[in-house]
């Protein structure tokens, strides 16, 4: 075999044709043109000469090639005859991506035809570009979502037979698989490459896996095994038969106020469990109704620790825009109280149908979580679990040091009977209180703009409240007197209480 010649694809064909050609291409065709101008760039060209190989069965390869020249024969396999099953290809084929990916042994040969120009581009800079475009990370993971259910695709991570696709998300994609040695179904999530390739992300891998590998709960699903593959993570979980919290709101609508408090209480089990675990505890860091499932019996499993961590100051911001904590998205210390917000969003979800703030793109929502007080909870009925509401409220405060986080007062309010009172008398350290306010000039106008900017003050809080006229306009100088002496009284006993 002649040994190809090589150049710099600046220096022999011009980038910016190069890049048109690419475009045309299915796996660069959504990419922006700087973006694929700068992975022609990172091309090199290869001449052939017919009968020469590209590329060789049995050996791991190490670059992929796309057909700029000439045709190409792939020879797959053999039949009963010994004879190799032959395809032949053209100018804009993409061959030997997926070994390239995966470091596994070849399965065909690829021969050059007639003379053969490739581009061809290496691991590392595949693996520097992923890094660099999140929007080419993107594009492979589509083409990994292909080859690993099409028939002559690759169709197994590590020893686990792909057989189907289940579902997809912003940040993974999950595949139904058989476990051939112990001859059960599992669940596969791939990460998509656009978070797998984060650097931070990886690093922390080797921790990671040990902590969640420990999580045993009736209320979490078994993460079986992680496996690095395909330049991603994947997650191996036990196979739970039933419909996630995302099905079910779109097959049957809202929930009931008393299912809500209960899936939500045991939620709140499994994630006081993770946050306990080890030294600083395992933070979820993706509560959202597609990681949550229910079982026919109406079990309730949490799903997907995939991204989950210890508590600490997350150098960049992962998750679900819908579902993030305002410290995430400022880049602050992290910790359970993440998981709180997150969970109170899904409980409003669970009850309304969508997610509190929800924006027209990614900035516009991750600002509505920062800025935006939560709709009010409107019941569709009179059965609303008062507790709960109240728990939704504090759960989606702002800052985390006012936001609920005792595991014992969320539990006596996810009590389907809670009531706004009982709820309140539950909570030993917090009492109700009230704040007398003298107006010298009680005029309607004067009363009504009173108690607007009291609204406005109190809403971002999130404190439930109430405020009433104790005294009527009729009374005498005397009688107003008597008043303000008490209220003086009063006031003087009170403790200052931080709202």
């Amino acid at each position: 075999m002649t040994k190809p010649k090589k150049s710099n694809l600046k220096k022999s064909i011009d980038t910016d044709e190069v890049a048109i050609f690419l475009s045309g291409i299915k796996i660069f065709q959504h990419l922006d043109y700087d973006v694929i101008v700068d992975i022609a760039g990172s091309m090199t060209n290869e001449s052939f000469i017919s009968g020469d190989l590209l590329i060789k069965r049995g050996v791991s390869g190490t670059k992929m090639y796309i057909v700029w020249a000439g045709d190409v024969l792939v020879e797959v396999g053999d039949d009963r005859r010994g004879v190799a099953k032959e395809i032949s290809l053209r100018r804009g084929a993409v061959i030997g991506e997926i070994s390239m990916l995966s470091g596994k042994k070849l399965t065909a040969n690829v021969i050059a035809k007639s003379n053969v120009i490739a581009l061809s581009l290496n691991r590392e800079s595949f693996h520097k570009l992923i890094r660099q475009h999140e929007s080419f990370a993107n594009a492979l993971s589509e083409l990994m979502s292909t080859r690993l259910v099409e028939e002559n695709g690759i169709r197994e991570v590590g020893k686990y037979k792909i057989t189907a696709k289940i579902g997809e998300g912003g940040m993974s994609i999950v595949y139904n698989a058989i476990d051939p040695e112990l001859e059960r179904d599992v669940a596969i999530k791939m990460l998509k490459h656009q978070i797998a390739s984060r650097p931070e992300v990886l690093a922390n891998f080797n921790q990671e896996a040990k902590i969640i590998a420990q999580l045993k709960h009736p209320n979490i699903v078994n993460v079986l095994e992680m496996i690095d593959a395909y330049s991603t993570r994947f997650i191996i979980m036990e196979k739970v038969d039933g419909i996630n919290l995302r099905q079910y709101l779109k097959k049957y609508g809202v929930f009931q106020p008393a299912q809500t408090c209960k899936i939500i209480k045991e939620l709140a089990k499994a994630l006081e469990y993770a946050h306990k675990l080890g030294e600083k505890g395992i933070i979820h860091r993706d509560i959202k109704p597609a990681n949550v499932i229910m079982d026919p019996q109406g079990n309730i499993k949490l799903m997907d620790f995939g991204i989950a961590g210890p508590a600490g100051t997350a150098d960049t911001v992962v998750g679900t825009p819908a579902y993030m904590a305002p410290e995430i998205i400022k880049r602050k210390t992290t910790d359970g109280r993440s998981d709180i917000y997150a969970l109170g969003i899904l409980a409003y979800e669970m009850m309304t149908g969508k997610p509190p703030f929800i924006g027209n793109n990614f900035t516009q929502t991750l600002s509505m979580h920062l800025n935006n007080p939560p709709p009010k909870l409107q019941a569709g009925n009179s059965e609303l679990c008062q507790g709960l509401a109240h728990f939704i409220g504090r759960a989606l405060v702002k800052n985390p040091a006012q936001r609920i986080d005792n595991w014992t007062e969320i539990q006596q309010l996810l009590r389907p009977d809670a009531t706004a009172n009982s709820a309140e008398q539950s909570l030993n350290s917090y009492n109700d209180f009230g704040i007398f306010i003298r107006v010298h000039e009680p005029t309607k106008d004067n009363i009504n703009k009173l108690k607007i900017d009291i609204e406005n003050a109190l809403s971002p809080s999130q404190i439930s409240h109430s405020i009433q006229p104790l005294i009527p306009n009729s009374l005498s100088l005397e009688e107003m007197k008597k008043i303000d002496d008490q209220a003086d009284s009063i006031a003087s006993a009170m403790t200052m209480i931080d709202l």
